[in-house]
């Protein structure tokens, strides 16, 4: 760029952002798109690759339109643009036909400088025809590995966006990512048709970042042991939302200060805990991955994972969380063997077949009426577990599958399944139980829910209703006329929701013909689910080669030295080894102990002594029994 864009675009930068210089690729990124280059631009997490769309936008005549498959970071990025006093505005799959045209014609007269879109709806005959007729200045395709089949993340509706590229010829593109292969990188310019383009890769190795793996059983007690060694903010990541609930509530009885976020939450429950953590207040947040879009803390040194994750991308771009102000940091994985099951049967047993995808879209259209070849671009409210029960779909699969038909254009669904009961008891629990000891139609609702949601006394929780109905043999409309009751007197405070979901059809109705055009596509997906947790599995049992060499090469195909400091290197590493191996060998020799008692009795960090034992059951040194204790 010119020495006055370039003073431009860096006043821009510290007027809105509050940046004094840009960082890694962002300023060569925005010099080429200046320059109406085409440009790929593969940024680690926390690269600030928003800014090297906005910066140009900012500076240029005219529209970007930004394709985005995250419907929440979507609403997030134009929620900052338009309070930055940058006109921004969102056209996702919950806006209605009226609306779409509404916001159309603000693009075209209102003077708007971006609009975000998700990809399924950029296809759409009335958006395809009415976006010719916009000033657009620059197209930028975020979360770009989704266009390839061998992305984390493959979404076939991103194929189609070569598209933009024959409807704006002149017009620069920039696609942008955080984690693409070098396959992946060959397939975002072929399936975009770029002439050309810049391609700018940033290495993805966090040099300040220690990855460590620990196996254990005892989990709890690992995850405490860490927690005693930092000082500064940290994040633990876990899979369902109950376990946030109920590991940041275990951690306060720990003494640590922690609080929790999912994505079912409430949005002034997720502003104020994410409040409490961002001004430290609370030390730890617990989290589902939900946490995390347009997360910037600094002071983040360690970011834990007790459940794994489903995939090498999903983990590195939560781990890369950890270390933004360039200290120190760790990221951790802490697992035994039934988290191998539990990820085996979630994310690969319960992977649906093109068959049951085809019987749940034929439910889905019956139970919205939608007709034979009818297009019906209504909004439908959708309450899942009813959808669930009535047609008696395992929910894990039946949501599998609705993403299916959303990520292939067939539907859009909205990703936000609130509750249908949340409660909280306000009374102790002795007052209650004193409080329905006459009254045996509540205790038959009641006692199930204290049995299955310990934590109602001190949060808000998600009520299965229909698992209680099942328990206790009452209708659901019994169950959800007791807790009326018990809100109006007093004993609980209630929230009820009509629906947990939205759903918009997009494609007319031809039952199995719809799934036929896309069993392709899907079947591609599932096998690339497999194989990431394969590689996932893979990552985390081999435990010779160093951890940060294994996601360099794994991203980048490419060989680096050694980090030094991983689970893998650092015992290596360390000159005082043979020190460890014979204190550990002289503290068994009077007793056997687990790794837990070796820890406590050494003092030394729970990896390390992994790695010892490791080392020394291989040499047939040491022997382990059964319940998992060391002895000469």
């Amino acid at each position: 760029m010119s020495k006055k864009e370039k003073h431009t675009a860096k006043s821009i930068l510290k007027n809105f952002w509050g940046h004094e210089d840009f960082r890694g690729l962002q300023e060569s990124v925005i010099d080429t798109i200046l320059e109406e280059h085409d440009c790929i631009a593969i940024m680690p997490t926390g690269g600030g690759k928003s800014i090297c769309f906005q910066i140009p936008t900012l500076l240029k005549d005219g529209l970007c339109i930004v394709v985005s498959p995250l419907i929440a970071l979507i609403k997030d990025q134009v929620a900052e643009l338009n309070k930055m006093g940058i006109k921004a505005l969102e056209l996702t799959g919950s806006v209605s036909f009226e609306n779409t045209n509404i916001i159309l014609d603000n693009c075209l007269y209102g003077g708007y400088k971006f609009l975000y879109l998700s990809p399924e709806r950029l296809f759409q005959p009335i958006i395809a025809q009415r976006l010719s007729q916009l000033n657009v200045s620059l197209i930028a395709i975020d979360e770009a590995h989704c266009i390839s089949q061998w992305g984390h993340d493959f979404r076939p509706a991103y194929g189609k966006l070569s598209l933009l590229r024959t409807a704006f010829p002149k017009v620069p593109l920039v696609a942008l990512s955080a984690t693409a292969t070098k396959k992946v990188i060959e397939d975002i310019k072929s399936s975009l048709g770029l002439s050309e383009p810049v391609v700018y890769t940033q290495s993805i190795e966090r040099k300040n970042i220690a990855y460590v793996v620990d196996k254990c059983e005892d989990k709890i007690h690992r995850l405490d042991a860490y927690l005693k060694k930092s000082n500064n903010s940290c994040i633990i990541y876990v899979r369902s939302r109950n376990h946030a609930i109920n590991l940041a509530q275990e951690l306060k009885d720990m003494d640590y200060s922690s609080t929790y976020y999912h994505g079912g939450m409430l949005s002034k429950e997720k502003e104020r805990n994410m409040s409490l953590w961002l001004q430290n207040k609370a030390k730890v947040m617990v989290a589902t991955s939900a946490f995390g879009m347009g997360i910037d803390k600094a002071d983040v040194d360690m970011i834990i994972h007790l459940d794994l994750p489903e995939s090498l991308e999903a983990y590195y771009q939560e781990s890369g969380r950890a270390g933004r102000n360039g200290g120190l940091a760790k990221a951790i994985i802490i697992y035994n063997e039934n988290d191998i099951k539990r990820l085996n049967s979630f994310f690969i047993d319960q992977l649906p077949s093109i068959e049951l995808v085809k019987s749940v879209y034929r439910q889905l259209c019956s139970h919205f009426q939608i007709a034979y070849g009818e297009e019906n671009d209504g909004i439908h409210h959708f309450n899942y577990d009813a959808f669930c029960t009535h047609y008696k779909i395992p929910k894990s699969k039946a949501f599998q599958i609705l993403k299916i038909l959303d990520q292939n254009s067939i539907i859009s669904l909205s990703d936000n399944f609130r509750s249908e009961l949340k409660v909280k008891f306000i009374i102790d629990s002795s007052t209650l139980l004193t409080y329905i000891k006459n009254r045996s139609n509540l205790s038959e609702t009641v006692l199930p829910i204290l049995r299955s949601y310990t934590n109602c006394f001190d949060h808000m929780v998600t009520i299965d209703i229909h698992r209680i109905a099942e328990i206790s043999s009452i209708s659901v409309n019994q169950i959800i006329e007791t807790f009326e009751q018990l809100s109006k007197n007093n004993i609980i405070v209630l929230e009820r929701n009509n629906a947990d979901a939205t759903v918009v059809f997009i494609e007319p109705r031809e039952d199995d013909k719809t799934i036929n055009r896309i069993s392709k596509d899907v079947k591609l997906v599932l096998q690339g689910k497999i194989s990431r947790v394969h590689d996932m599995l893979n990552y985390i049992k081999n435990d010779v080669k160093c951890r940060s060499a294994q996601l360099v090469n794994y991203f980048n195909g490419s060989k680096t030295a050694d980090c030094g400091k991983c689970s893998v290197c650092l015992p290596v590493k360390s000159s005082t080894s043979l020190d460890i191996e014979k204190s550990v060998l002289n503290a068994l020799k009077s007793n056997s102990l687990n790794s837990r008692e070796l820890e406590d009795h050494l003092g030394i960090a729970p990896n390390v002594i992994t790695a010892i034992l490791k080392k020394l059951l291989s040499q047939d040194r040491i022997k382990v029994s059964l319940d998992n204790r060391y002895r000469l």
